[in-house]
């Protein structure tokens, strides 16, 4: 009796290291640095102060806070048969009123294109990046605040999950050269860049 409890742990180990089959050694695959170029889609600078006004005239202005850092991507079901590196810029704006934040990311996740996308206020945003992306949902003009944007994309939410009170960020506007212009909520009100 005592040998055949000596045995289980044995029998149950040399199970579990039978029963599956070794992985191949993992793909690995350096992106490299985010190009240069790639920057030119968010214009926002570390430590600047951006304003947007609320539809019922109140101000609220954004720190901005913003970094590039390596990433690590792993394609993990039963194997992690591949190892992706590349790096990521990201960009934080912080309300100085209790209110959502803005995250900005564009990374080199895949060599092909950029890949650029937004949360704000807890909706999801996709920007595009290249000129096929971009045709379906450009604006080309917008007056935001008594001025002329030019080049604009009306950018929907992809998902996201409503506030406190049911209210979420609907779209927002989005040029290369000014960032945000508007985010426009669920409920029709709206933040819109200021320049005063």
């Amino acid at each position: 009796m005592k040998k055949s409890l000596l045995l289980l742990p044995l029998a149950a180990l040399l199970l579990m290291l039978t029963a599956c089959p070794r992985c191949p050694d993992p793909v690995e695959i350096d992106n490299g640095p985010l190009p240069d170029t790639a920057l030119i889609y968010v214009p926002y600078h570390n430590g600047e102060i951006i304003r947007f006004r609320h539809s019922r005239n109140m101000a609220v202005n954004f720190s901005v806070l913003r970094g590039t850092y390596p990433q690590d991507y792993s394609a993990c079901g039963e194997c992690c048969n591949l190892h992706l590196r590349y790096e990521s810029n990201l960009t934080t704006l912080t309300p100085d009123y209790p209110l959502f934040k803005i995250h900005l990311e564009i990374s080199n996740l895949d060599t092909a294109s950029i890949w650029f996308a937004a949360m704000v206020g807890g909706t999801a945003f996709r920007l595009p990046t290249t000129p096929e992306e971009g045709e379906e949902i450009r604006v080309d003009s917008a007056l935001v605040d008594s001025l002329w944007y030019h080049n604009v994309f009306l950018l929907k939410g992809q998902w996201g999950e409503p506030g406190e009170e049911g209210i979420f960020v609907d779209s927002i506007w989005y040029n290369y050269t000014n960032g945000i212009l508007k985010i426009i909520m669920s409920n029709g009100e709206y933040y819109e860049l200021s320049k005063d």
